[in-house]
């Protein structure tokens, strides 16, 4: 039954249905209830995308959930890649009429602060599965952002880190680079792991032995213990794949303080594609994420599910562009 048969069963207009059907206060009590038990007698339903269109004329309320790590990230030159994904957002909100407000994500875990609110992305590899099942039990759309949980269904876009790890190593392979080191944040978050996991790979696929070592750029700022250890237990590689762009160029500068040159004696490709890379000396190989896109993405798939669209959880995973510079061979 379409809403010109329901207007017609309740004795009304179809514009009057319409006001009913977007919660317009334009219509009287009386008139109202009579049209919402007619809706209710025949069991009519909104297609989606009527609703979806309908919703056009309001506004969506979403709330970007940060954690503080993060928080701080935004205000520093290592904040590049989320500031990147919230101008991705942004764009994507003013688009879609939707109000977005950014929040630490410690601080609004609370029911009642999320009441006006119609969805939430959570950003970030600090989203945990007890975060999602604390959203899923008060019923809120949500989607991760740069974080992916393994077996708790619930939607996220990320980078396709094993691909662009993959091509990273076979690209050293064909330039003739076998001795190929992997240094990388910690592996508790998705991007790091699945980066470990395409460098894995693709080294075991050919018979060669994977060598890594971890380094958090958040915490540890001296890399000098970890190089002087890996050239002392490994000797120096023919290059070094990165898990992010910070950690490759501070493989760069600490190399150079060992007298090892840049790209001739070792390649450097790092893993997202900053534009402090790019104007880095030398400039940064690195696999590029399309991390506005990736923002842009978050929000509309949020739609999606506020106005039930196609609510069945998806991971949506953008694939990497390799990007030739002067830190590789």
């Amino acid at each position: 039954m379409n809403i010109r048969e329901i207007a017609k069963k309740a004795d009304v207009s179809i514009a009057t249905v319409s006001r009913v059907l977007n919660n317009s206060e334009n219509v009287s009590f009386v008139t109202r209830e009579k049209v919402l038990e007619t809706l209710k007698r025949y069991e009519f339903k909104m297609d989606p995308w009527a609703k979806r269109l309908a919703s056009k004329r309001t506004v969506t309320k979403v709330f970007i959930m940060i954690s503080k790590r993060i928080m701080k990230q935004l205000n520093s030159k290592t904040g590049e890649f989320y500031s990147k994904v919230m101008e991705g957002i942004k764009n994507s909100a003013k688009a879609n009429r939707t109000m977005i407000e950014t929040v630490e994500m410690e601080s609004n875990l609370d029911e009642d602060k999320l009441k006006n609110v119609n969805g939430v992305l959570l950003i970030g590899g600090d989203t945990t599965a007890e975060h999602v099942r604390f959203f899923k039990k008060i019923g809120m759309p949500l989607v991760l952002v740069d974080q992916y949980i393994p077996t708790v269904k619930v939607d996220c876009v990320v980078s396709n880190g094993y691909d662009g790890a993959s091509y990273a190593v076979k690209y050293l392979l064909s330039q003739h680079i076998r001795k190929i080191v992997h240094i990388h944040g910690f592996l508790n978050h998705f991007g790091f792991k699945d980066r470990y996991s395409g460098y894995v790979a693709v080294m075991e696929q050919i018979g060669l032995l994977p060598k890594s070592y971890e380094y958090n750029d958040d915490i540890m700022e001296d890399m000098k213990p970890l190089v002087d250890k890996m050239l002392s237990v490994y000797g120096v590689p023919g290059a070094i794949f990165a898990s992010n762009d910070s950690i490759a160029m501070k493989v760069i500068e600490t190399l150079e303080d060992f007298h090892i040159k840049i790209p001739e004696d070792v390649s450097v490709i790092g893993f997202d594609g900053t534009e402090v890379g790019k104007n880095f000396i030398p400039s940064l190989t690195t696999l590029k994420v399309p991390m506005r896109e990736m923002g842009s993405l978050a929000l509309k798939r949020l739609l999606d599910i506020v106005y039930d669209q196609d609510v069945y959880p998806v991971r949506i995973s953008l694939f990497t562009e390799f990007m030739k510079r002067g830190s590789s061979i």
